[in-house]
């Protein structure tokens, strides 16, 4: 199964828990689970700088990735700023990418309930397999979270 994980701001004590994360699903699975990291500077893609941070950009490279994995299984763990930048820009967002593969992708998303709120909506037109975790506080993810996604596996 391959795995794309998208979070952000790798500066922050709590990113320990993506890492964590990766590193538990790198070990249950024996490959390698990719990583899309949003750094206020820059775009990072599996620790390496891809372009400065700036969104046309950024949605740009990432939907490069997302055409050339063809993944199994989306993770995103996002602070509510970088969800709304990623799921509702005008240009291009990140479900409209992940629905134009032709795959039925499961997308596990961790956001705030604003945000969760408004992707459902999005997702009435779109019929994506979405699940949706609200995340409180500054947390990356939780139990639940966590257990859904080994409950995938």
């Amino acid at each position: 199964m391959k795995i794309l994980m998208i979070s952000d701001y790798p500066e922050r004590p709590s990113f320990h828990q993506i890492k964590n994360l990766r590193e538990v699903l790198q070990s249950k699975l024996q490959q390698k689970i990719d990583l899309a990291v949003f750094s206020p500077k820059s775009f990072i893609y599996n620790e390496q700088k891809i372009v400065k941070y700036y969104v046309v950009q950024t949605l740009n490279e990432l939907e490069s990735i997302i055409d050339r994995g063809l993944y199994s299984l989306y993770v995103v763990s996002l602070e509510k700023t970088n969800s709304e930048k990623l799921f509702f820009s005008k240009e291009e967002n990140l479900l409209r990418m992940i629905s134009k593969n032709p795959a039925k992708t499961p997308i596990l998303i961790f956001a705030a309930q604003s945000v969760l709120s408004h992707i459902k909506e999005i997702n009435e037109h779109q019929k994506l397999e979405l699940y949706i975790f609200p995340r409180r506080g500054v947390s990356k993810i939780s139990k639940e979270f966590k257990q859904q996604i080994l409950k995938m596996l």
